[in-house]
């Protein structure tokens, strides 16, 4: 299932469609997590999966910058997937910025935080969809490789009707 979806979400990339990409990839955590720890709420697995597999760590700095991490990422795939709105609650950046871009090869995020005078901050992140995208299909693909007996819940019958016929037609041209 996690090769599927990393072929669509690569396709989706390839025609622009960065929101079915970026919809699909938000779901890629919540698979993993699953097989990864079935017996955990939803949330927690999202969040340990991206910690354990993806960020390897909880990342804590001194500073106000902000940076992307599980608990981010929940809230974006939660108001994305939920609401249709791609922006992340005020509590982990002031101003949410997703990047579209042609394929160009190069992904960069950016973070930044301005100190007003007043000593308070305002902080800002902006995230490439593509990279982002990349970035949740290798690790989940990844994990999927090294993990595959851990995918037993998914059961799902799928018919390519496409590709049955036009294996039908290849043996009735003979």
């Amino acid at each position: 299932m996690i090769d599927k979806l990393v072929s669509e979400i690569e396709k989706a990339l390839e025609n622009d469609l960065y929101f079915v990409a970026l919809n699909t990839a938000m779901i890629l955590p919540d698979v993993c997590g699953k097989a990864e720890y079935p017996t955990l709420g939803t949330e927690t697995r999202y969040k340990q999966w991206l910690d354990t597999f993806m960020f390897n760590k909880e990342r804590k700095y001194n500073t106000p910058t902000p940076d992307l991490n599980s608990k981010m990422l929940y809230d974006l795939r939660c108001s994305l997937l939920h609401s249709g709105n791609p922006n992340v609650n005020k509590k982990f950046v002031d101003k949410f910025t997703l990047k579209i871009h042609k394929d160009n090869g190069i992904y960069t995020d950016g973070a930044s935080a301005t100190e007003h005078i007043d000593g308070t901050f305002e902080t800002s992140y902006t995230v490439d969809v593509r990279g982002l995208c990349f970035h949740l299909c290798t690790f989940a693909a990844d994990y999927y490789e090294t993990n595959k007996c851990k995918f037993n819940f998914i059961n799902y019958n799928l018919f390519d009707a496409d590709e049955y016929m036009a294996k039908l037609k290849i043996k009735t041209d003979n």
